[in-house]
């Protein structure tokens, strides 16, 4: 899977971006919102990541970006420092498949992770069986 990660901490970062790699993933890695974005529209991402909190702007409005575009299939999950059940339930609602705590467990991320790669799966099964049907 192509995945973005977003995250200003560059030791978390390389750490996250380490272990997806492990799992045979390939991370284009960004440390800000404003490149992320433009990577994002550059390439075919799966899986974002992104720190919620990040110097000048927020890891959610790169959510609320890639959600205002038309057709966009990759999942985005949030990664926040702060056990704050309001802050999940808001990122949520926004649009987010899922949040992280930091610092991450790499058990919940290769399960998130795992399960975006099955959904994706399934997705384009669908498109395949929807177009053969027509």
């Amino acid at each position: 899977m192509n995945i973005l990660l977003v995250d200003y901490d560059t030791d978390s970062r390389a750490g996250i971006a380490g272990f997806l790699r492990e799992m045979g993933h390939h991370v284009t890695e960004s440390s800000d919102v404003e490149e992320a974005y433009t990577t994002y529209l550059a390439g075919a991402f799966s899986m974002v990541l992104a720190d919620i909190k990040m110097p000048a702007v927020l890891g959610k409005d790169l959510l609320h970006r890639i959600m205002a575009l038309p057709g966009e299939e990759a999942e985005v999950v949030l990664l926040t420092h702060y056990n704050d059940r309001g802050v999940a339930i808001q990122i949520l609602r926004e649009g987010a498949y899922d949040y992280l705590l930091k610092p991450i467990n790499v058990i919940d991320l290769a399960v998130i992770t795992d399960r975006i790669v099955a959904h994706h799966a399934l997705l384009r099964e669908s498109k395949e069986i929807t177009e053969c049907a027509w």
